[in-house]
């Protein structure tokens, strides 16, 4: 009786938190995609490792960061884990700053009561973003996530250099 209340329980959650999720990134997943160098292909193939997701309660609602790891055979792209967080979307409502949120409808609209609810199938993390700086080069990257799937469809590493600018992207990206 307990074992049957226990697994009606935990079926349960897991029911909510699958209608509450604004991605549907896990550990482990990798993606294969199409390079792009500054929006041109170069015919390579690239892959997208997802390392990590975690929920920023501390940063908003529906908040997340992750890791990933972009592999190409390009030697000027760190194979490191790339750390992002979602991005807080409702910056232009009257609930900012008391309540924020890092949820888009899937409309693509980034207003009204399903950014702020507990569970709703109709929200997404639309992009996450980070940088850092190693040595005179600072990267940029951006993991942006599809409103259909939930799943990452595309990677870009901004790389700015002292006399050199020029974007790397990872495109169409398709779960292996």
């Amino acid at each position: 009786m307990i074992l049957r209340s226990l697994i009606l329980v935990l079926a349960m959650a897991s029911a909510t938190a699958s209608l509450a999720a604004t991605h549907n990134m896990k550990y482990g997943q990798v993606y294969i995609g199409q390079e792009l160098y500054n929006e041109r292909p170069t015919g390579e193939q690239c892959f997208v490792t997802i390392n990590f997701t975690h929920p920023l309660y501390d940063k908003g609602l529906h908040c997340h960061t992750a890791l990933f790891t972009v592999n190409t055979n390009r030697t000027d792209i760190p194979e490191v884990p790339l750390s992002v967080e979602s991005r807080i979307t409702n910056y232009h409502t009257p609930e900012y700053p008391e309540l924020k949120s890092c949820a888009t409808n899937v409309d693509g609209t980034t207003f009204g009561p399903e950014l702020y609810a507990e569970s709703s199938d109709r929200i997404y993390n639309h992009i996450f973003s980070g940088t850092h700086k190693e040595n005179r080069t600072q990267y940029d990257y951006f993991l942006t996530i599809s409103a259909e799937t939930k799943l990452p469809t595309r990677t870009r590493i901004h790389v700015l250099e002292w006399f050199k600018e020029y974007d790397v992207d990872c495109v169409n990206l398709k779960q292996m």
